[in-house]
């Protein structure tokens, strides 16, 4: 009688002791939660993509956590990212809780070049939607089938080109934009970063990151770094980006916030 005591003396302390465990997961992911939805409205998607991974991360079978993480994904443009995650919760759920989940993942198919295989998706989608056939998202599907149709038909008149990255001293992950030449072997940027980046350029830290212009240079083949421009340009606490030369070359113009600053090369 003893020993059957003591054995249900301990089942209950691992029952109990399980119990904790689940509990405190829970809470956790809630917690993350709550960062990404905090940073989700602030607009930082890149932020919210973090804290909703990690959530995922503790468990993956609540799809409205994986559906928050893609939609995350999408609005900071990973789309070959967000459209794997698209199609788990299309399989998962096939459009009763999620129907927004098929259109996104065939458009991020469109997005990722797949003309084919989003056309097929599209068509699929189309029918979470036709119960108001003149409501937004029905007309959409019907336009980006269109749109899906005349992508592979200009594929067929393409010319070939060849283009190449400029290689990971100048890219970082998805953040570079309005390159402007100066000649064929320097280049001004503007890139998303901050001084807390990994090695392999992940920003860990959201709280105060901006874009700013650089400046890189081609020796040989290869394209370089070669530095962040003066603060004379990078005004602090601004974002600084689409920086523009006049026909002369001798002024460089960049938008800070609504005014603009005009900075002039001295000969």
């Amino acid at each position: 009688m003893m020993k059957f005591f003591l054995k249900i003396f301990f089942l209950l302390i691992v029952i109990n002791f399980q119990f904790s465990i689940n509990n405190c997961t829970a809470q956790t992911q809630k917690q993350f939660l709550k960062i990404g939805d905090q940073l989700n409205t602030e607009g930082d998607y890149y932020g919210a993509s973090l804290w909703y991974k990690k959530a995922m991360d503790i468990d993956s079978t609540y799809l409205e956590v994986v559906f928050k993480y893609a939609e995350s994904l999408r609005k900071y443009n990973d789309y070959a990212k967000a459209e794997a995650k698209y199609y788990y919760i299309y399989k998962k759920d096939r459009g009763r809780l999620y129907p927004m989940a098929p259109f996104w993942y065939a458009t991020m198919q469109k997005y990722n070049g797949k003309y084919a295989d989003a056309k097929k998706s599209f068509k699929r989608s189309k029918r979470f939607f036709s119960r108001d056939r003149k409501g937004y998202h029905y007309l959409k599907v019907i336009n980006e089938l269109k749109s899906c149709e005349e992508a592979l038909n200009i594929m067929k008149d393409s010319i070939p080109v060849d283009i190449k990255n400029m290689g990971s001293n100048i890219n970082t992950y998805s953040s570079e934009l309005g390159g402007t030449l100066l000649n064929d072997s320097t280049i001004i940027y503007s890139s998303l970063r901050d001084e807390k980046m990994q090695g392999n350029n992940i920003v860990v830290d959201t709280s105060l990151y901006l874009v700013r212009l650089f400046k890189g240079s081609k020796n040989g083949n290869v394209w370089t770094l070669d530095n962040k421009l003066d603060e004379k340009i990078n005004e602090p606490n601004f974002h600084i980006a689409n920086g523009c030369l006049n026909t002369k070359e001798s002024i460089f113009i960049t938008p800070v916030a609504i005014e603009l600053l005009i900075v002039t090369f001295m000969p």
